[in-house]
């Protein structure tokens, strides 16, 4: 399904995240993510579990899903709101941490 909204191809990743849980929540958008993907436990707590499942059903979308387009979200917005400075290391620390993790990828495939 197409988003409506027109600015989406002009926003960032995080603001094109909103724009999909917007949608999701009025029924007019199903998400969809392919690529490389890290599987990984996680516990909610008491009051994010009931936020992230009601989402969930009211999309049609899978927590997983959700639960990306809530980070992306929420990591675009503290992003914005960090000085110069501690944005850069928080990049600086996300592109090692990248750089990590498809490193073991490689080798992973090559075994």
């Amino acid at each position: 399904m197409k988003l409506d909204f027109p600015e989406y191809e002009d926003a960032k990743p995080h603001e094109q995240s909103l724009m999909h849980l917007m949608s999701c929540v009025n029924g007019k958008y199903e998400s969809d993510y392919m690529g490389l993907q890290k599987a990984q436990s996680i516990r909610f707590t008491y009051d994010t579990y009931p936020k992230v499942k009601a989402l969930a059903d009211m999309s049609g979308n899978s927590l997983n899903i959700i639960v990306n387009d809530l980070v992306k979200l929420a990591y675009g917005v503290l992003m914005d709101n960090l000085s110069n400075e501690d944005s850069d290391k928080l990049f600086n620390k996300e592109c090692l941490v990248r750089k990590e993790w498809l490193s073991e990828q490689k080798v992973g495939e090559g075994e």
